[in-house]
């Protein structure tokens, strides 16, 4: 009876886990069917149901127990000091401190660190061909979102966010990046299946997200998939060099011109005709001058957008784009660059724990691929070259507040075994995995 039971368990947990996958790309889902602009994202539900089924599981029925690597550590007390930093703030300055960023913030926050704690413990369990498995369930929602990614840009749909086609994704610069994680995985497949049909197959994939890539007009994610397939191509044999070179070659001859075309090929000639630098940079420079301003204590969770901060540090700028979010009294857009973020918002010494954070999962990583010699069809490296692809936009981007920094850094810290040494449970009084 208990065997069946934790089987029924294993089986409605990994569907959960795969439909939270698979849901990640369809953010605005809802707005696009039914005009209805909700914070209850189809993800969000899901993980809402993920977490209220744990919280039943551990704390309710006391089976099982929550596992944390001594790593993991570092995310629970960078959001506590930034919860107890928010405090202070209001404490000190109560009339300028706007709780509603706080909690919209805090919250998207509390439920990422909540997916990420529950998903390492489901993790921890499973070998890498069912980690791949929810992959492969999160990449065909990736190829139905570039389905209507390419539509948007072909047929000039209505876009959410007003800007650039994303998909049902609600950011582009998020949608390129996350076509640059399922190439990533494309090319691991690629090389670990036999027959020239299915590689035919995955090699067109790569080719229909690179073009979504395009459309985005994200020139980091491009920036990042043509490094990445660079370097696979100096690995090739002489023979495979010229087979994939001579394949290429014709893609470029049949598409090339149509690529060229794209808005991405204009952005990037009107930046590079510009005279003036990216707004990125005058943001983080005003950033910058806030930080020193608060001496790099923190200016406390979700404050960043606060109206007063806005028009103290952004009341004089030159850039439109800045003008036109000022006229609406916040910077909608954020501090695109999540070092920057967490130095900012939640302090140095934050910063440092979250710069020990990366730093270890890195070293992880890197090892585990340097064990398989770095070889292109090993796991861990689409694992290395994915988490490096994150960290790469993490310069330009913020993913501290996207679902897909918290479940996807879980993936790259399920790497680490759990055991007795470094391993502290945090409830429950089973011993026993049942997940």
């Amino acid at each position: 009876m208990n065997n069946s039971a934790s089987k029924s368990s294993l089986i409605f947990t990994s569907f959960l886990w795969k439909l939270y996958f698979f849901l990640l790309p369809f953010e605005n889902l809802l707005e696009y069917s039914f005009g209805i602009k909700s914070q209850l994202k189809p993800y969000r539900v899901v993980s809402l149901i993920i977490i209220l089924f744990y919280f039943s599981k551990f704390f309710l029925k006391g089976k099982g127990k929550i596992n944390l690597h001594g790593h993991d550590f570092l995310i629970l007390i960078i959001f506590l000091l930034g919860v107890i930093i928010s405090v202070f703030n209001y404490i000190l300055a109560p009339q300028q401190f706007d709780w509603d960023l706080f909690f919209l913030n805090g919250n998207q926050i509390l439920i990422g660190i909540l997916v990420y704690i529950f998903f390492r413990n489901y993790s921890a369990v499973l070998n890498s061909t069912k980690i791949e498995s929810i992959i492969s369930v999160y990449s065909v929602g990736i190829c139905i979102n570039n389905v209507f990614l390419i539509l948007q840009s072909i047929f000039s749909l209505e876009l959410i966010n007003g800007l650039r086609p994303s998909g049902f994704i609600a950011n582009p610069n998020s949608a390129g990046l996350q076509n640059s994680i399922v190439i990533l995985f494309f090319l691991y497949k690629f090389y670990n299946i036999k027959g020239n049909r299915k590689q035919a197959l995955y090699s067109l994939l790569i080719f229909f997200l690179i073009v979504g890539i395009f459309d985005t007009q994200s020139r980091v994610s491009l920036f990042i998939i043509l490094i990445v397939l660079a370097s696979y191509f100096f690995q090739l044999s002489p023979i495979k060099k010229i087979i994939i070179g001579g394949v290429s070659l014709l893609f470029v001859l049949l598409f090339g011109s149509l690529l060229m075309q794209t808005e991405m090929i204009s952005r990037i000639e009107r930046k590079s005709k510009s005279n003036r630098p990216d707004e990125r940079v005058e943001i983080w420079d005003k950033a910058m001058r806030l930080g020193v301003d608060t001496k790099f204590a923190g200016i406390g969770i979700g404050q960043f957008q606060r109206k007063s901060i806005v028009m103290e540090y952004f009341s004089i700028t030159s850039f439109p784009s800045i003008r036109g979010e000022l006229r609406k009294g916040t910077i909608g857009f954020g501090l695109h660059n999540t070092f920057l973020h967490v130095l900012i918002v939640y302090g140095f010494i934050p910063f440092l724990l979250f710069l020990t954070y990366i730093f270890i999962l890195n070293r992880n990583l890197f090892l585990k691929c340097k064990k398989d010699k770095f070889s292109k069809n090993s796991f861990n490296m689409f694992l290395w070259l994915s988490f490096l692809s994150v960290l790469f936009y993490s310069f330009t981007g913020e993913v501290f507040l996207s679902p897909l920094f918290w479940v996807f850094f879980a993936i790259f810290a399920s790497n680490f075994n759990f055991n007795q040494n470094v391993t502290q449970s945090l409830t429950g009084s089973d011993s026993n995995h049942e997940f």
